[in-house]
């Protein structure tokens, strides 16, 4: 895959992921108290169980695919055997991915793009609910609310990904494509700073999501096209799985420790003062990652 494939295609391809979380939120609305949770439960059962078929016959049809397109060679003869070397123990996956990550200072701008973005994804989202349960009449208008924002928020992704994603990752470049998010979820920040009602909260989620699960994962993903084979596959898992987890636990202490100290449900607007910091340095890195990642495929294409 190519840089400008990446920017054709992520669009294209992100959008099946997000059409099913814009179907299955607004089938939720539609429904409202008509399906038990027992009801869904099963539904989500049998889709479940769909999927698992799927993958099992879509994997099936990749290994013909892969013996059709690559046949058995003619025998021939067997060279001699090299001398055995010492055995090498093999390097842990964990540490390799980090060591791969840590010498690189654009894998490190990847890291910090995740890691910010966990952040201040987390504390949005404590802001936005506990906005929902402060103002919502009783728990059945709590469910009501979020059902509506997340259906909003899904068929917005939708939208985005279908109309947007690759338009902008080819007229503004991935570091472009990179910057949506940041900026919107400033704004939706600094709104509910100034004025802490429940639309305006409710604006977070969207401002957050319908952006993540469409323009920005696909340009995050592109951000890996122009690395090696080992930085995609070690350096990304050890992104994926640990700093995602380690920033996650970090918005969870901050959000914790704020309302734990400020008992109130003002002090939740308070949390978009450390959003706003982090976005700040998130849109510094964005601008970095956007130039380095343009270098790197323009020295590939010379």
């Amino acid at each position: 895959m190519t840089s400008d494939g990446a920017k054709r295609l992520y669009g294209v391809v992100g959008f099946g992921g997000v059409v099913g979380g814009a179907f299955a939120s607004s089938v939720r609305v539609a429904a409202g108290s008509s399906v038990s949770t027992t009801g869904w439960l099963l539904i989500l059962t049998g889709v479940a169980g769909a999927i698992v078929v799927l993958a099992l016959l879509a994997g099936k049809r990749v290994d013909r695919a892969r013996a059709v397109a690559e046949p058995e060679p003619e025998s021939a003869p067997e060279p001699e055997a090299p001398e055995p070397e010492a055995a090498r123990p093999a390097a842990n996956p964990a540490t390799e991915g980090a060591r791969l990550v840590f010498s690189s200072r654009y894998l490190l701008a990847i890291v910090g793009i995740v890691g910010m973005y966990e952040i201040v994804s987390t504390i949005m989202d404590f802001q936005f609910s506990s906005a929902v349960v402060h103002y919502a009449a009783d728990g059945a208008a709590v469910g009501r609310h979020f059902d509506i924002v997340f259906a909003f928020t899904n068929n917005a992704a939708m939208v985005v990904q279908l109309f947007l994603t690759s338009f902008v990752m080819q007229r503004f470049n991935v570091g472009g494509a990179l910057l949506v998010l940041p900026v919107a979820a400033l704004a939706a920040s600094l709104a509910f700073l100034a004025l802490p009602i429940l639309w305006v909260a409710s604006a977070l989620n969207p401002a957050d999501n319908a952006f993540s699960y469409s323009i920005n994962q696909s340009a995050r993903e592109a951000l890996y096209v122009p690395t090696t084979r080992d930085e995609k596959y070690k350096a990304k898992a050890f992104i994926d799985m640990l700093v995602q987890r380690v920033a996650k636990g970090v918005a969870i202490f901050i959000s914790l420790g704020v309302t734990t100290v400020f008992t109130e449900f003002g002090a939740v607007r308070w949390l978009s003062l450390v959003t706003g910091a982090i976005l700040l340095g998130w849109v510094a890195t964005v601008r970095y990652a956007g130039r380095r990642f343009e270098e790197l495929t323009r020295d590939e294409t010379t």
